[in-house]
């Protein structure tokens, strides 16, 4: 298999591991059982985020996005693995007492999409939702970081926090 990388679940306990070598559009294996997860469950670096105890998640579709901004120090960023958050970890997020959500979604159609869709999720649960929009010539919050900065991924956070509230 080629890059596998670890997914943590509640309290820390490893689901499995992500790879890109699943067939079929399944992303997570788990390594004892040897069966196929659902990547539509867990949402990745879910448990340090909570451990910042926020009740405002930052929100973004790649593990390496949430990576990268997570070791560069902004706190409460989680990766969907996916271009929308579904409900499912839109559940698990509730479960640690999150009441609010920066959208951070990749600056392509797919990114767009998912955030419509992720929006209106949120609305139907009565939450709070703020949207980042990324600076022309960057796909993805990784891109701006490595380029730019923490602080300048920061500053879109904060101002989209300042900006319109778009609850249900």
């Amino acid at each position: 298999m080629g890059d596998n990388h670890p997914i943590q679940g509640f309290g820390g306990k490893p689901h499995g591991l992500h790879t890109n070598d699943c067939p079929d559009e399944v992303f997570f294996t788990t390594g004892l059982q040897e069966k196929f997860m659902c990547k539509k469950t867990p949402l990745f670096n879910l448990n340090e985020a909570r451990g910042q105890d926020r009740d405002t998640l930052i929100v973004v579709e790649g593990f390496l996005d949430a990576l990268i901004s997570s070791q560069r120090g902004l706190e409460g960023v989680v990766a969907t693995g996916g271009a929308s958050l579904t409900e499912a970890q839109l559940e698990n997020a509730l479960r640690y007492g999150v009441k609010s959500f920066v959208l951070a979604f990749d600056n392509d159609e797919e990114g767009q999409k998912g955030t419509e869709k992720t929006l209106n999720l949120i609305k139907q649960k009565g939450l709070k939702a703020y949207v980042v929009t990324l600076p022309e010539g960057y796909k993805t919050p990784g891109e701006l970081i490595k380029d730019k900065g923490i602080g300048a991924f920061r500053e879109l956070v904060d101002k989209a926090e300042d900006g319109e509230r778009l609850d249900g």
